[in-house]
């Protein structure tokens, strides 16, 4: 999931996880990214890019999106933060 997101910021200044969050380029010089939870509607964009990207219905997509967002979301119950190889915290 985090390569989709990587791959998305690098054509889009945003991303929505649904139900979570959205990251958003705020700097592009830097690469600065930010955290915004109150922008958590599906707007689609996310599952239609996997879905194409993997060959899958958007359906099947949007199934793995809520997995990762449950993993991220029990993580953060755990600790204060949630660690993304290649991406951040």
């Amino acid at each position: 999931m985090i390569k989709y997101i990587i791959e998305i910021l690098k054509v889009n200044s945003s991303v929505i996880l649904p139900g979570f969050g959205s990251l958003m380029i705020t700097n592009s010089k830097t690469g600065l990214i930010t955290f915004n939870p109150h922008l958590k509607f599906n707007d689609g964009a996310l599952a239609k890019f996997i879905a194409e990207k993997e060959g899958v219905d958007v359906q099947k997509a949007e199934v793995q999106i809520a997995g990762f967002v449950k993993e991220v979301e029990a993580e953060l119950g755990k600790s204060d933060s949630y660690d993304m190889v290649d991406f951040g915290s």
